[in-house]
């Protein structure tokens, strides 16, 4: 019987607050790094957090295999995986080897907007 009474008394209490914080949470997802990119003064581009703490520089070619090679196995593991999530930003400087890699920087320097808030870079077909 008196259990009865506790649980009746425990369900005519009021939501707890860290019940209500968690359905906050789940309204509001993290925000999604992977999202957000910026130019840099270096020259290149900038995707994810820029105050992460782990800062990941690549000097890459857009004409290079090996290059491509990472891009095809390695990009989306790290952006899903690392950079989605805020704690690493990942950048990509260009690194010119040849007349065709400088064509292609080009033209993807110049499908972007000059004042990097709508940036196309990332998404550029090549």
């Amino acid at each position: 019987m008196r259990l009865a009474i506790a649980l009746l008394a425990c369900a005519a209490l009021p939501v707890a607050p860290a019940a209500a914080a968690g359905q906050s949470a789940k309204a509001h997802p993290t925000r999604d790094w992977a999202k957000t990119v910026a130019g840099t003064p270096e020259g290149g581009f900038r995707l994810g957090n820029p105050a992460a703490r782990v800062k990941l520089v690549e000097y890459g070619s857009l004409a290079c295999p090996h290059c491509r090679h990472f891009e095809e196995t390695g990009y989306d593991p790290l952006v899903r995986g690392y950079v989605r999530s805020g704690r690493v930003s990942y950048e990509f400087r260009n690194f010119l080897l040849n007349a065709p890699d400088i064509s292609a920087s080009l033209l993807a320097h110049c499908n972007t907007q000059p004042d990097w808030r709508h940036l196309e870079y990332w998404p550029f077909p090549c």
